[in-house]
């Protein structure tokens, strides 16, 4: 099978980017062949820069550049991860025009909810101007109401002229989460799949390891709960190790943290085989967010080395740990956090052994990469035999 993946790379590489490299090696290692189209947002022109509100919602350039790509490479489907903002969903219609079927990742609620950040209510962070979106609320993008509004008058042009519902066009969400709240928004739900991403193993190497710690390993900043650890960190009764691991507005923070308490230990950003060693040799690891989260790749990570995790409740986080029972969904107070670490920490060995063995279980028969590559071999598969493609 030939597949064109385009994908706008973030100007500071994220998950996102992450799942791309890895869709498109899981591929070609299955036989696949892969062309790769890239954009990259650090490398806007002043022009693009200037024009960067209607070029999100419709670009020349992107609609040239996939036409050139699918007359060269006569994929059999174009895979698009990420369209904003230099792609723009425009590409579809030159897809369209060729009579090639399209999939669209859905790792975003920016289609639904433009905006830094999409929580449920309940979750605002002091000073952030939000707005309602269904039963969610997300932040302005940027800061900017004016910036907000683009990208929803985005979605509205896009809905009246049929793009969301164009013919030849599939979804695919990380999680039923995901899922749910496209539906609720009013998509249709057959046209949605829902496939996680795909998440490499850390290898076996790792899993014999002594282990000692709680570890956190992400940007560090309000939204992803950073805060919130440190508080309830502060009431775990253990001498054992937190790790931090990552780099973000917060980092002042977790450094004068450090220094006041000599447990936490704070290692920067990792390259990812470092940040995974660290991983694989806690007994825990950590992730309270404060948005909505639309996979959880560091779980998965985590998962696949048979590192318990203790997670928010809500959203895909929730979603992996509850069908994993490979960790703990305490409740938000920070003194419930606190237990649920130290009752990981201090875990009899058979219990935790139980808790380890159940997350790696759950990795080996839900998201190893050659069963969740196959799923997107089966999504396009089935996208290419759509006969609505016109």
């Amino acid at each position: 099978m030939k597949v064109l993946m385009v994908h706008n790379l973030y100007r500071v590489r994220g998950g996102e980017d992450e799942s791309f490299a890895c869709e498109s090696k899981g591929l070609e290692a299955a036989g696949h062949s892969v062309r790769r189209l890239v954009f990259d947002s650090s490398k806007m022109s002043f022009f693009e820069r200037a024009l960067l509100p209607l070029v999100q919602i419709w670009s020349l350039k992107g609609y040239r550049e996939v036409a050139r790509a699918v007359e060269e490479f006569q994929p059999d489907v174009v895979h698009f991860q990420n369209t904003f903002p230099l792609v723009s969903r425009s590409a579809y219609f030159a897809c369209r025009r060729a009579k090639v079927p399209v999939v669209q990742s859905l790792r975003n609620f920016r289609f639904l909810c433009p905006g830094d950040r999409v929580f449920f209510p309940g979750q605002e962070v002091a000073g952030e101007r939000s707005y309602g979106c269904g039963s969610l609320r997300a932040s302005y993008y940027k800061g900017s109401a004016l910036a907000t509004g683009f990208l929803k008058l985005g979605n509205w042009l896009h809905r009246k002229m049929g793009t969301v519902e164009m013919d030849g066009v599939t979804y695919v969400a990380p999680s039923s989460f995901v899922r749910s709240q496209f539906v609720e928004g009013g998509w249709n739900p057959d046209r949605i799949r829902v496939k996680p991403n795909v998440v490499p193993p850390s290898g076996e190497g790792r899993l014999n390891r002594t282990r000692s710690g709680a570890v956190f390993v992400g940007r560090l900043s309000e939204e992803k709960g950073l805060r919130e650890l440190l508080n309830a960190w502060e009431h775990v009764d253990s001498d054992q190790p937190l790790t931090i691991i990552g780099d973000g507005p917060l980092v002042g923070e977790v450094e004068a943290a450090a220094e006041q308490d000599r447990r936490i230990r704070y290692l920067g950003r990792l390259k990812l085989e470092d940040a995974l060693q660290h991983v694989a040799e806690a007994r825990v690891l950590v992730q309270l967010s404060n948005c909505c989260e639309t996979f959880g790749r560091s779980i998965a990570e985590a998962f696949s080395v048979g590192t318990p995790v203790i997670a928010s409740v809500g959203g895909a986080f929730e979603e992996l740990v509850d069908r994993s029972r490979g960790g703990l969904l305490p409740p938000e107070q920070d003194h419930m956090c606190a237990r649920a670490i130290s009752r990981l920490l201090d875990m009899p060995e058979a219990e935790w052994d139980k808790l380890s063995d159940g997350a790696r279980e759950f990795y080996r028969l839900t998201l190893s990469p050659d069963l969740v590559t196959e799923q997107l071999v089966d999504v396009y598969r089935r996208a290419i035999n759509n006969k609505n493609v016109r």
